[in-house]
């Protein structure tokens, strides 16, 4: 059976900075642009916290495939160091994680005085109702199912991204 992984994200090797893992490009992919098509200015990067590596790679090669800049974070107490380095435009947060689960993080960030406050979207197998409530009294503004329709995802992303 053919490889239908895209060509820039099959086997690209992961780099440790700073204590997190990062995908790095495959060595004659070119570079992202800085700059969307019809010289729109790029979004803020996108934060995707997941601790499942098959998970994180599948969601990090989509928004990269879709031309978003992607980092990722393993659990919540990792994201919230990002969250404090960097500007991020969305964040999508997986709920059951070790150290640090979703919900806590998303309050963390929530309470953060001087810091950019993205959306926040959930994705999580646990698809209760009252999931989605105590997402929302977490200050998540959403909430996606696992496993993620591509074009559910692409919708969230698009709309988070142009209110952010």
């Amino acid at each position: 059976m053919p490889d239908t992984r895209p060509s820039s994200e099959a086997g690209a090797p992961m780099a440790r900075q700073n204590g997190h893992l990062h995908p790095q490009p495959a060595r004659n992919t070119p570079p992202a642009p800085t700059e969307a098509p019809g010289n729109q200015p790029r979004p803020e990067p996108i934060l995707v916290v997941e601790d499942n590596p098959v998970n994180q790679k599948v969601l990090a090669a989509l928004l990269r495939k879709r031309g978003y800049e992607v980092d990722v974070a393993n659990d919540g107490a990792q994201a919230i160091q990002l969250v404090a380095e960097k500007k991020y435009g969305l964040i999508l947060m997986d709920l059951q994680m070790p150290v640090l689960d979703g919900l806590e993080a998303a309050r963390l960030i929530r309470s953060f005085e001087d810091c950019p406050q993205p959306p926040i979207i959930a994705i999580t197998a646990y698809t209760l109702n009252n999931e989605k409530q105590k997402c929302l009294e977490a200050g998540m503004n959403g909430y996606l199912p696992k496993p993620v329709d591509t074009d559910t995802l692409f919708d969230c992303v698009e709309k988070c991204l142009r209110s952010a």
